[in-house]
């Protein structure tokens, strides 16, 4: 069974064409094809989808990744844009556009928590698993509810498991 089909019968919801470009996309980064697809799994609130929002007030997060609209724009595009295409299409030009930024400007992403830091809070790539975030990233919402559980990049590894 190769490691794409193994991806697909992980997490059925990501077709084995989205799971074959997850494979390339880790090996053009250095990165572990499985530990990829935990990611976006998480990101993307267990549904593979690319048009799925973070819920949280004021978010513009979207997508397999949860690209925030700076993000996109310095990419090139928008989020609605993002959301508007497959699965298939966001994985191939723009996660792997994306990650392979992050690659050329960090370096391998082989480290299970670099790799989920290059998503989440680059400033933590390198940093190892005890690197504590601080209140910018664990801050609340207006209606002062925890909008970030995570305080460590063990925690964030942790809720991707």
């Amino acid at each position: 069974m190769s490691y794409a089909d193994q991806i697909h019968a992980a997490y059925p919801l990501a077709s084995l064409e989205l799971a074959e470009i997850l494979v390339s996309i880790a090996k053009d980064i250095d990165a572990d094809p499985g530990l990829l697809a935990d990611l976006i799994q998480y990101e993307s609130a267990q549904t593979f989808s690319p048009s799925v929002r973070n819920p949280k007030p004021g978010s513009t997060a979207t997508g397999l990744i949860q690209f925030i609209e700076a993000t996109a724009e310095d990419l090139g595009t928008s989020t609605a844009y993002l959301a508007s295409l497959s699965a298939e299409e966001q994985a191939d030009v723009w996660v792997r556009k994306y990650l392979t930024r992050v690659y050329d400007s960090r370096g391998s992403l082989a480290v299970e928590s670099d790799l989920y830091m290059a998503v989440f809070y680059p400033k933590a790539i390198g940093q190892g698993l005890d690197y504590s975030f601080g209140p910018a990233v664990t801050g609340t919402s207006p209606d002062g509810t925890p909008w970030n559980r995570s305080t460590t990049t063990r925690d964030y590894r942790d809720y991707v498991r």
